[in-house]
């Protein structure tokens, strides 16, 4: 065996593709259970790419938190990571409307952890070294 891509890469490139042809089939194969972990932007394609590839995997994606839909979700550490863009956040309706939705979540006590395209383009590994800190924080307490 060549091991020339690993589960992990399969999975977080499956989660980004479902509508493909044989993404069933291979969501299968897989077999891991991380087939529920689906993104709807490239940039969550990445983020989750990146946990999987640094042993921090999500328990959930596109998960209802209140009236709110979250990227990701560790659950026993209440912990909600969210993807932003620039692109996303220009207009002052959007801007209040995330601010909103962070301080929705502090109130139902999770922590949100803010991931930029920058932070996985520019500092990929500084990222997961933060999330897996902040992971650790939660964990402990």
């Amino acid at each position: 065996m060549q091991r020339l891509v690993t589960d992990a890469t399969l999975t977080a490139t499956l989660a980004s593709h479902l509508r493909r042809a044989g993404a069933k089939v291979l969501r299968a194969e897989l077999g891991r259970g991380l087939g529920h972990l689906v993104t709807h932007s490239e940039a969550e394609a990445r983020c989750l790419e990146l946990m999987i590839a640094h042993d921090l995997t999500p328990d959930e994606t596109q998960r209802q938190i209140g009236s709110f839909r979250v990227d990701f979700l560790y659950r026993k550490e209440r912990l909600v990571v969210e993807v932003d863009g620039y692109r996303y956040h220009t207009s002052r309706d959007r801007f209040v409307s995330d601010r909103r939705r962070t301080a929705d979540l502090m109130a139902r006590g999770y922590e949100v952890f803010p991931v930029t395209w920058a932070d996985l383009v520019d500092e990929p590994e500084v990222t997961m070294r933060r999330l897996q800190v902040t992971l650790d924080r939660r964990r402990a307490n």
